[in-house]
């Protein structure tokens, strides 16, 4: 009798724990960040509860595999992707965000550090009601390529030249 209460106390145990963690938030992955001449990538993942809602947004830098995570509250005052030396290289952002659909995102990036001169890229986080899906003039996109603003003569990286989406 004693072995089979200890069976049934590990097996409710068991049971509890999986229905435990299948109510876990979970990140999907919205996109793969590549820089120029970086060999690390940066991933950016939203934030879901078990009805898929977002919660957040979670990035993941792989060149020291730093994880930073951001409540939605936080996206309309926009949240840095990228900084170099105390400046915000790279901000996100959107402005019409909504948990159960998704919302017109801008990545605004320095173009140009000397004059401090900033350009956005736009896209939009869509949620179908099953999948979240990043769209660049209507294409799926899953990963932003940024290139480098050089000074000709010198190859000096002042900012960023340009983002692509694909």
């Amino acid at each position: 009798m004693k072995l089979s209460l200890k069976i049934i106390s590990l097996l409710i145990t068991v049971f509890l724990l999986g229905t435990t963690n299948s109510f876990a938030d979970k990140d999907i992955k919205i996109f793969t960040v590549k820089e120029e001449g970086v060999k690390t990538d940066v991933e950016l993942f939203i934030i879901v509860n078990d009805d898929l809602e977002a919660i957040g947004l979670r990035m993941r830098d792989h060149a020291d595999d730093d994880m930073k995570t951001y409540d939605i509250s936080q996206i309309p005052s926009g949240l840095p992707l990228k900084v170099v030396d105390g400046r915000k290289v790279i901000v996100i952002s959107s402005q019409d965000f909504e948990s159960d659909r998704g919302g017109d995102f801008v990545l605004t990036y320095l173009r140009n550090g000397i004059t401090n001169k900033r350009k956005n890229f736009s896209f939009k986080l869509d949620f179908d009601g099953g999948n979240w899906q990043p769209y660049r003039n209507g294409s799926p996109i899953s990963t932003i390529y940024i290139y480098k603003n050089r000074i000709p003569l010198l190859r000096k990286v002042i900012g960023i030249k340009k983002v692509v989406g694909e």
